[in-house]
């Protein structure tokens, strides 16, 4: 699959998502099915989230992405 944008170093196909949860709706659903597609294709995908629960991190774990945990705190 050819992709828009080829950098000749294929170690620079990194790409960093930041979501507040995992939980289930649109948005992280179809976070989901991205993720699934970019990283079999070579793209080192990570995920940030302030709660790394949820169906979509199934998914997540299946296709190989780094989940980060980000700290947080509740006012």
């Amino acid at each position: 699959m050819e992709l828009p944008y080829d950098p000749p170093d294929r170690s620079m196909r990194r790409i960093l998502y930041v979501v507040p949860s995992l939980r289930p709706g649109g948005a992280e659903r179809q976070l989901g099915y991205l993720c699934q597609g970019l990283a079999p294709v070579g793209w080192d995908v990570h995920v940030a989230t302030l709660e790394a629960d949820g169906p979509v991190r199934r998914r997540l774990d299946a296709a190989g992405v780094t989940l980060h945990l980000l700290a947080h705190r509740s006012f």
